[in-house]
């Protein structure tokens, strides 16, 4: 118990003594690895972070304030998994200008804390600070260098939520496609489908006219087709292929085509077609921006990814119009009581400010509204403002 106590007691020791064995970035850090006993990509880390403790900084302040911060460590007898949850929060402060400023800090705070107390009080701070600071408006990507034992290999993608928003936006709709055509998939399969054919087609951005067109179903009628009409199946520009109950409900996009060929066999007229039971694309543009959550109170899920519900449902008459629609995400529109008979309460319209609420099951019971902070800066907010205005 005694070793076992020194040892916990000298984290910036074991650092420093790391260090010193391997004061240069380079790739002997396996061999040292293999020497000590260590794992090499906890090793990898520990030396990271050292690293950040011992080289030489250009700032002044960031220098009197981490060596200071490196002598309490030492004189309050840290432990090693202390110091490096100390690093690793200050590394999350998104103002690099200040994080050698708060490993002093949150040095300090590991005199009053024990190590759950510790971290929930940098969390605390953490968030505090980068409320206060911008976070870096930039994308960041890490790729394994080698298959792991199932011969897998690794892509982590970290950056602002806006631009990851972006970059998911495409692949949902893509992935909720592959999902209907595929039941026996997982969500993480098609979104990885998704993402590998992005990738391979080379486009960047929202979805876009390419997208439109590869993902739409198609039926090609010819002039006999007109004479002599018999039940066909119908291709879609992704290669798969639609029965006519399937062509008909459209199960694979809310829009398509309808492509004519004359008695001469030359393509005659190209037609949009639509089902009107579903939204169309300018609908759900419009829906979107009316507020770019889901309706359901307490739900942020983004109404890009969501589906277009319908407040009175089309079996029970409901029109596909923007009066009788909101978007909502695919758990909430299925947990909604389209017949006003369980025990989820349902979707409804004010009829004077438009706003979508829940009412719940109990017809007594009040109203409740999605009161999220995005919700309040959607187009439906800002008119209702207007209105308030001038009247």
């Amino acid at each position: 118990m005694g070793l076992l106590s020194a040892l916990a007691t000298r984290g910036i020791d074991l650092l420093a003594d790391l260090r010193a064995a391997l004061p240069e970035k380079s790739t002997g850090h396996r061999e040292l690895a293999a020497r000590i006993g260590f794992d090499p990509f906890r090793l990898k880390r520990l030396l990271r972070c050292a690293d950040r403790l011992f080289a030489p900084l250009d700032d002044d302040a960031d220098v009197i304030n981490r060596d200071a911060s490196v002598a309490l460590a030492r004189e309050l007898g840290l432990s090693l998994d202390t110091v490096m949850q100390v690093d690793k929060r200050c590394g999350q402060i998104n103002n690099v200008e200040i994080r050698e400023e708060h490993r002093l800090d949150f040095t300090r705070a590991a005199g009053r804390y024990d190590f759950d107390g510790l971290d929930a009080y940098m969390r605390g701070r953490v968030k505090e600070l980068n409320d206060e600071a911008a976070p870096p408006q930039h994308l960041r990507a890490h790729v394994s260098r080698k298959p792991d034992i199932r011969g897998m290999k690794h892509l982590q993608v970290t950056g602002p939520a806006n631009m990851i928003d972006d970059l998911v936006a495409p692949l949902t709709v893509r992935a909720a496609e592959i999902a209907k055509a595929h039941e026996d998939y997982t969500r993480d399969r098609c979104v990885g489908q998704a993402l590998a054919e992005r990738l391979a087609h080379g486009s960047t951005g929202p979805v876009d006219a390419v997208d439109k067109l590869r993902y739409q179903p198609a039926l090609i009628i010819t002039a006999q087709d007109i004479v002599e009409y018999t039940p066909r199946y119908a291709a879609t520009s992704n290669g798969s292929t639609l029965t006519p109950g399937q062509f008909v409900e459209a199960l694979l996009a809310d829009t398509g085509w309808v492509l004519v060929y004359d008695e001469h066999n030359q393509p005659a007229d190209l037609l949009p077609m639509h089902n009107p039971r579903l939204a169309t694309e300018d609908q759900r543009v419009a829906m979107i921006l009316d507020n770019p959550i889901c309706a359901w109170p307490g739900c942020t899920r983004p109404a890009h990814a969501g589906q277009a519900h319908h407040l009175v449902a089309r079996k029970n008459g409901g029109t596909t119009t923007m009066e009788n629609m909101v978007m909502t995400c695919k758990e909430h529109n299925a947990a909604n009581d389209d017949d006003r008979q369980c025990c989820n309460g349902h979707l409804e319209r004010d009829d004077g400010s438009g706003a979508v609420y829940r009412q719940p099951p109990d017809p007594h019971s009040p109203p409740e509204y999605n009161l999220a902070f995005a919700t309040a800066l959607a187009g439906r907010a800002y008119a209702t403002y207007r209105h308030s205005r001038n009247s």
